[in-house]
């Protein structure tokens, strides 16, 4: 990857109900975007869904859809400043150990907004 390294950490939540995923992404612009994202399962709709909040003030859900060995997550959200973000997230599987995340379409503002790359992502147990 042309900027570093995505780091994730995941934990289930209480009673396994819900996983809690702390991040720190890497971002077009040389910053690094931190934050924590919450995936469980939505017993109304019946998919997967995430909450994501960032360290900027951001926010966003979004809905799971599985293809094959990949999944794909469309989020839409609002900026620290209220303006509206959409993004669609591919999360493919590599093997049991190593993944690979890429985010494309996405917006601000209903603007076109800079594509993140594939990243790839390596488990490292403790």
């Amino acid at each position: 990857s042309e900027h570093g390294p995505l780091l994730t950490q995941f934990q289930w939540a209480k009673n396994q109900t819900f996983i809690t995923c702390k991040f720190q992404m890497p971002m077009p612009n040389d910053q690094v975007l931190e934050g924590t994202q919450i995936i469980g399962w939505d017993p109304v709709d019946e998919h997967i869904r995430t909450w994501t909040f960032d360290g900027e003030g951001g926010f966003a859900e979004g809905r799971f859809t599985r293809d094959g060995d990949r999944w794909l997550l469309r989020e839409t959200g609002f900026t620290p400043e209220g303006g509206r973000t959409s993004a669609d997230n591919t999360i493919t599987r590599v093997s049991a150990d190593r993944y690979t995340w890429e985010s494309s379409n996405r917006t601000r503002d209903g603007d076109p907004q800079p594509g993140i790359g594939r990243l790839e992502i390596n488990r490292v147990k403790n």
